[in-house]
């Protein structure tokens, strides 16, 4: 049987981060009085839930940067077997929790339309993942080991300002959203009553 540290890390942060973005929903409901209903589906409305969800991701990618990029170094310099073992599971740990907490974020904002949004993000994320999984090989020939792994965890690292904007605006688009969804279905529906007249 061959069992990988991403393998262990991911069913770790499955655990673990479910429990740190529950504490940070609870903290964030607290903090605007609104009272918390298991039995019924909040109102997001009037509740950044971007905020709430997106708050742990700027502390996980930064430790797993700091583990992915020190990884092909070390595998470039072909040390100890241990040192990526460890640097793995630390990196998979953090990068498994943020896909979790953007999947459960996904969630939350297309509440009406869960399945397709995920299904959305599912497709992107194969055709990213296939177009990588071609551009790797020539990566690690042309820069190396170390500069492979910097430059992709430095994209990683920037990637945090597109989550900083959602975080910052997301409310905002969230509810023009919402007003664009109303005004069609208010037009459809006017639409329908006209035709059946």
């Amino acid at each position: 049987m061959n069992i990988r540290p991403v393998g262990i890390a991911a069913a770790f942060a499955a655990i673990l981060n479910g429990k740190l973005m529950d504490f940070n929903y609870r903290r964030w409901a607290k903090r605007l009085n609104m009272p918390l209903d298991k039995k019924r589906q909040m109102d997001l409305r009037n509740f950044p839930i971007e905020k709430a969800r997106l708050q742990p991701v700027f502390l996980l990618i930064p430790i797993g940067v700091a583990a992915y990029i020190p990884m092909g170094w070390v595998l470039q310099q072909r040390v100890s077997l241990v040192v990526p073992l460890i640097l793995e599971f630390i990196s998979g740990f953090c990068f498994v929790a943020c896909s979790n907490t953007l999947s459960s974020l996904l969630v939350d904002l297309f509440p009406d339309s869960p399945a397709v949004a995920t299904a959305a993000c599912n497709l992107l994320r194969c055709c990213l993942a296939g177009g990588a999984t071609a551009a790797i090989s020539p990566m690690l020939n042309s820069m190396g080991w170390g500069w492979c792994f910097t430059f992709l965890g430095l994209i990683v690292l920037l990637s945090l300002l597109l989550l900083w904007c959602d975080m910052r605006w997301g409310m905002e688009w969230r509810e023009e959203r919402r007003l664009r969804n109303e005004k069609k279905l208010k037009d459809s529906t006017k639409e329908t009553l006209d035709n059946t007249t």
